[in-house]
């Protein structure tokens, strides 16, 4: 969920847009008396107006409903981290390059709050612009009916619709007849009419020349609308291999999942919980609670205590009391005799 420093920024963000003396007011007014020739209304401050409000919808929409939408989709950060783990814990590597033979260090894992936080931020910021630009757009359209009159010939009437259309139909047409006469029946890949279907495939390359110049255009369109929204999570990447290491953000995500499983992969940490637990259950049934290298310890250190000049080391428990006791008198006497101290007693009296 968002901080408050978060907040704040999206507070500061929208009186920035909306204020008084904000980005928005301030550019409607300087083109209010330019698109004010591009509409058939005769009040123009009730095209200014309403032309403002729309303008207000749609910046309010983009910062409460792009922000809110932004904030939901980071969550899906864990649902995919899951799953990736699962996948490395089957030993599927496949997100990353090379494989199990990758780069990722551990440099990585420690950049990866960091990138969250930041790519979740400018993420967000710059989704919120771009519906800030549909919006205006749209707005425009529904104003301006002299432009939205020469958009709608353009589009209905222009080459690349008219192109796309035809297209369509054509592909829909040749699937059905490379299906029902040069594919075998209940089978996909099978040719059948060998001849034939070498000049089929010739001429058919001519219409899906067509069909490809239009679905360029479209995949140009759909990543202006994708990438930012992958843009906001770090654990997705629209790139191809040879630039994916490049992005700081899938790095990090990557070495954070390759940390995680080598630090906490629950196979191992069973194997060593069960050889550290029957190491300690050995060692318990041998010396009782300590193992044979803290019992050594403790049996000198309660030796040591309870010796005197005057005692054996072999004490039994009991007489413990009785060697206490001469072992504080020897301390005393050994204290008085103590030469040094005896020198300091002398020169303080």
């Amino acid at each position: 969920m968002p901080t408050g420093k978060y907040k704040l920024a999206i507070v500061i963000l929208m009186t920035e847009l909306l204020g008084v003396g904000g980005f928005m007011p301030k550019q409607i007014c300087a083109v209010a008396p330019y698109l004010s020739n591009f509409q058939s209304q005769p009040d123009p401050m009730r095209f200014a107006s309403k032309t403002f409000t729309l303008m207000q919808v749609a910046t309010y929409t983009a910062g409460f409903g792009a922000g809110g939408f932004s904030v939901f989709f980071c969550l899906g950060l864990l649902r995919r981290l899951t799953k990736d783990i699962v996948r490395i814990r089957k030993g599927d590597y496949g997100i990353f390059k090379g494989k199990k033979n990758n780069d990722t260090v551990l440099d990585d894992c420690i950049r990866f709050l960091g990138a969250c936080v930041g790519f979740g931020f400018t993420g967000t910021l710059y989704f919120m612009i771009e519906i800030v630009l549909i919006g205006a757009f749209i707005t425009l359209i529904i104003e301006l009916d002299r432009a939205r009159q020469k958009i709608f010939d353009r589009v209905s009437a222009g080459i690349w619709f008219s192109s796309f259309f035809v297209s369509l139909v054509v592909q829909i047409i040749q699937r059905r007849i490379t299906l029902l006469i040069f594919v075998e029946r209940h089978t996909r890949m099978v040719v059948q009419n060998r001849a034939p279907f070498m000049h089929y495939c010739y001429f058919m390359m001519f219409t899906a020349m067509t069909r490809a110049l239009t679905s360029y255009v479209l995949r140009t369109i759909k990543l202006l609308f994708r990438y930012p929204i992958f843009s906001i999570r770090v654990d997705r990447n629209a790139e191809t291999w040879g630039v994916r290491h490049g992005d700081a953000g899938f790095a990090a995500y990557c070495g954070m999942i390759l940390a995680e499983h080598e630090y906490n992969n629950p196979i191992v940490l069973a194997f060593v919980g069960t050889l550290l637990g029957d190491y300690y259950t050995r060692n318990k049934a041998k010396t009782g609670t300590l193992c044979r290298k803290h019992q050594f310890k403790a049996n000198d250190f309660e030796l040591s205590i309870l010796q005197t000049p005057q005692t054996p080391k072999n004490i039994t428990e009991n007489n413990i009391s009785q060697c206490r006791a001469r072992t504080r008198w020897f301390l005393a006497i050994t204290l008085i005799n103590n030469p040094v101290l005896r020198q300091n007693r002398t020169a303080s009296h």
